[in-house]
């Protein structure tokens, strides 16, 4: 008899490489229903074809990954049930994501590949030079939410206001950029862009 009769294929939606991710700011505890909101319920239902009873994962920052079973209560609700817990959270590395705004879609795809790379926090910063300064926070957090559930980490970064780049500076954000590069070339480029390192500016309040 043919082996594959005896072992039918798994449903895509029970498959890990396959499995949906989504990221729900509600505690998840075995037997909880977590609501999904309405972005999500058309995610599932009409996008993503998803039927009643089938699987996904869920995270939330703290509580590591579940799986969760949907139960659709209507044609604009479903509920997710918590069933089985996956992975335990772990602390993400305390890395920053800074850079000057552009324009929209490239700066959506800064927020996705921060976020694939596994950085805990992305900051705009606005430079002497910045042509950009009008920043859409809500939608580099909106994207940074769909690249975590598009990969494996169990968390979304934080998604700062824009902030002046000398304001960083003087907060201590500088000795932070210096530990992630060579010195050298964090000098020369915060003396070209920042009037408190410059050599005229340097050590000025």
């Amino acid at each position: 008899m043919n082996e594959h009769q005896n072992n039918p294929p798994r449903s895509a939606t029970n498959d890990n490489r396959t499995r949906l991710r989504l990221f729900v700011e509600y505690d998840l505890e075995d037997g909880h229903a977590v609501p999904a909101n309405p972005d999500q319920h058309n995610y599932l239902r009409k996008v993503m074809r998803r039927k009643d009873g089938d699987m996904v994962a869920l995270f939330n920052g703290r509580h590591g990954e579940w799986l969760a079973r949907i139960a659709y209560e209507s044609k604009s609700r479903c509920v997710l049930i918590v069933e089985q817990h996956l992975r335990e959270q772990r602390v993400p590395p305390d890395v920053w994501s800074l850079f000057a705004p552009v324009k929209a879609s490239p700066m959506n795809n800064i927020a996705r590949m921060s976020t694939e790379l596994g950085v805990g926090r992305i900051c705009p910063v606005l430079t002497e030079h910045t042509d950009v300064t009008r920043v859409n926070t809500a939608r580099l957090r909106a994207n940074a939410v769909e690249a975590a559930e598009q990969s494996t980490r169990l968390n979304v970064p934080m998604v700062d206001e824009p902030e002046i780049w000398r304001d960083c500076c003087t907060n201590g954000t500088r000795q932070d950029v210096s530990s992630c590069a060579p010195k050298r070339a964090v000098r020369n480029r915060c003396r070209r862009h920042c009037r408190v390192c410059s050599p005229a500016g340097h050590g000025r309040s």
